[in-house]
């Protein structure tokens, strides 16, 4: 059961990175109205990676990697 659980917050960690390349694209392009759009549907992608129950030490990790480079993102977006 692990594995099948784990691809579902693998899952997750690729829809949030797909759409953080995109968002990347947008602000190239420099079309705000894109970025706004991607941005708001990342929000519910971070609520189910952080409401996911880990159930392996793996698990755990991986969220625990991803919240530490979201503060860490956020950070540096603040210091600019």
């Amino acid at each position: 059961m692990g594995k099948g659980r784990r691809a579902i917050l693998l899952a997750l960690f690729h829809a949030f990175s797909m759409k953080c390349t995109q968002i990347q694209r947008a602000i190239k392009l420099g079309d705000d109205e894109l970025v706004g759009s991607l941005d708001r549907e990342l929000e519910p992608l971070v609520t189910a990676i952080l409401a996911y129950k880990a159930t392996s030490l793996l698990e755990m990790y991986m969220q625990l990697q991803f919240m530490s480079n979201l503060i860490r993102e956020e950070s540096d977006d603040r210091s600019r």
